[in-house]
């Protein structure tokens, strides 16, 4: 018998940076929205239901223009005890993901948030050096 095996890829081009910083997520956003120009607006929790680990929350901002798509979230999920989202990437305390049309390189990008007071360090990730947590990134 023929066995088949469905390999999802997904068309999504999105950057991906993890983000090191001491700041709360709403001083992140504000922040982020001062520098680039945004409104990253707080929305619900994203929720994922993980095999090894359950359900994990995770704060998410987002804001929307035509071409793009910004979201902030944070790496350690909101339930208590639960850990991190991607837990190769602990080290990282916020994503920030943008689809669709960059508005510059994402080096530039990097270098801009690294001007923000309280953030330590950013990094754009390598979606295909992650394991078992790439897909959540294309929700």
């Amino acid at each position: 018998m023929r066995k088949s095996k469905l390999v999802d890829k997904p068309d999504l081009d999105a950057a991906i940076i993890g983000i090191v910083s001491t700041l709360r997520e709403y001083k992140l956003a504000w922040h982020i929205n001062q520098v680039f120009g945004l409104e990253l607006e707080m929305q619900p929790p994203l929720q994922f239901d993980l095999l090894d680990r359950g359900r994990l929350s995770v704060v998410n901002y987002l804001y929307r223009t035509e071409h793009s798509e910004y979201r902030l979230w944070r790496n350690r999920a909101i339930e208590e005890n639960a850990g991190f989202l991607v837990k190769e990437l602990s080290s990282m305390s916020y994503f920030m993901i943008i689809s669709g049309v960059l508005p510059m390189s994402a080096r530039a990008i990097t270098g801009s948030l690294l001007g923000i007071a309280g953030v330590d360090f950013c990094q754009l990730i390598d979606r295909s050096k992650l394991t078992v947590s790439q897909d959540i990134f294309f929700v």
